[in-house]
């Protein structure tokens, strides 16, 4: 998990950074001795020739949570590389409350932020039901079950066969 310990003492900030740079954001506040949390959840990347990876993909994408100690100025957080600007309400940045912080880091040290893995439950050629709202209650079949999210179903309709990648969320066993 990419979240710290959640510290009490410290106060937290939202900083915005730079686009696909809260990890190295987040090594450069911590070698400035302020405190990160980035909240993160595994993700699958699609390479080339159909390889694939497994990645950590931040929660909050161009954003990292900064913990300052008592004696640290918020100023020296704009200071550090690729910090863009903190969350603010005016001209003064915004205090986390500090609960906010401490269910972040909880929920990514439980594994909330992963991806829910209901399409386990379908097989190839299984019947299934789909429940949205577009193409409620037609009945098609499962043609492949992948890693993501979306699945391949045969429907039959105006006489011929359709593919159609429905999301696992949208179907239930017929």
């Amino acid at each position: 998990m990419s979240a710290t310990a959640f510290d009490p003492t410290l106060t937290y900030y939202a900083a915005a950074v730079a686009g696909h740079g809260e990890y190295r954001a987040s090594d450069w506040l911590r070698q400035a001795a302020f405190a990160t949390v980035v909240p993160s959840r595994t993700a699958v990347v699609r390479q080339g020739q159909g390889r694939k990876r497994i990645v950590r993909r931040p929660v909050f994408p161009a954003y990292v949570f900064v913990g300052k100690k008592p004696g640290q100025s918020w100023r020296d957080i704009l200071r550090v590389p690729g910090v863009r600007s903190l969350v603010t309400m005016g001209e003064t940045p915004t205090v986390m409350p500090p609960w906010i912080v401490r269910m972040l880091v909880a929920a990514d040290e439980m594994g909330a932020y992963e991806p829910q893995c209901r399409h386990t439950t379908f097989t190839v050629g299984q019947k299934v039901v789909i429940t949205d709202e577009l193409w409620n209650g037609l009945i098609g079949e499962v043609m492949r079950v992948p890693e993501g999210r979306r699945i391949a179903v045969l429907l039959g309709a105006f006489g011929k066969k359709h593919r159609l990648y429905v999301d696992v969320d949208r179907l239930a066993a017929a």
